[in-house]
């Protein structure tokens, strides 16, 4: 079974005096637990790309108009990291899957969600007497650039650690 300890450091005000002290943390992970975690969640992300799917195939008009949103979207988010790079005259690296030392001052919508796509982005959640721990795994810099890009607080994704 995996163990994972760290230590971190605590600061408390108890009756107007701060008081620190060390913290252990350990981590416990079941490997039939991590199984039927990651089982579960195979069956909900088969359910949403069918889902998905299902919203933007077709010749219908409801789902021209989703493809449509889609592309909006996607194109708002290409040219606020664009303008972003012309600003900084910067290029963005990391996009290229296999090429990590490409780099383009015009990257595309496409590039730019599957670079989150990729990204091993993992949320650890422990459950203990005294409460829920959570715990999120550091965005590479090259999320945080792109976040900035879209001037997006670094702060939302560090808030999904916090239920």
């Amino acid at each position: 079974m995996p163990v994972l300890a760290r230590e971190r450091s605590r600061t408390a005000t108890v009756e107007d005096e701060s008081v620190t002290w060390t913290e252990r943390v350990l981590v416990v992970r079941s490997r039939a637990w991590a199984k039927r975690k990651i089982a579960q969640m195979e069956e909900r992300l088969s359910a949403a790309s069918a889902e998905l799917k299902a919203l933007t195939l077709g010749t219908g008009r409801s789902k021209r108009q989703i493809r449509e949103s889609l592309n909006c979207r996607l194109t708002l988010i290409e040219s606020q990291v664009r303008r972003g790079l012309a600003e900084g005259k910067a290029t963005l690296g990391g996009l290229y899957e296999g090429q990590p030392t490409r780099s383009t001052d015009r990257p595309t919508g496409k590039r730019i969600l599957k670079a989150f796509a990729r990204a091993k982005i993992t949320l650890l959640r422990v459950e203990l007497n005294t409460g829920i721990e959570c715990h999120m795994m550091p965005l590479s810099s090259l999320h945080k650039r792109i976040l900035r890009y879209l001037k997006l607080p670094l702060s939302l994704y560090a808030d999904l650690a916090h239920p």
